[in-house]
């Protein structure tokens, strides 16, 4: 079983520094961290952050031709809304 968590954060809402971040897990071992500076300024929000950091975890396990069941957890409300 794969299990992601992410998160998005933003300095100031709309228009800050965005940023992500993110861990997946495959059995409880770690397969994969990362987190980055998506921009800053105009279109910058927290959903941007947090639909860049679920996107940037979703296309690393594409690329790794990985094929196990998901789960996802954040704190994303609009995200979590989505997904139901």
């Amino acid at each position: 079983m794969i299990t992601i968590h992410f998160d998005g954060s933003i300095t100031k809402n709309p228009g800050g520094v965005a940023t992500y971040g993110y861990v997946i897990y495959k059995d409880n071992k770690l397969l994969k961290k990362a987190c980055s500076v998506i921009g800053k300024g105009k279109g910058m929000t927290v959903n941007v952050a947090e639909y860049t950091a679920l996107k940037q975890a979703m296309e690393w396990l594409n690329e790794q031709d990985i094929d196990d069941e998901i789960t996802v957890k954040g704190d994303s409300m609009l995200v979590r809304h989505l997904s139901h």
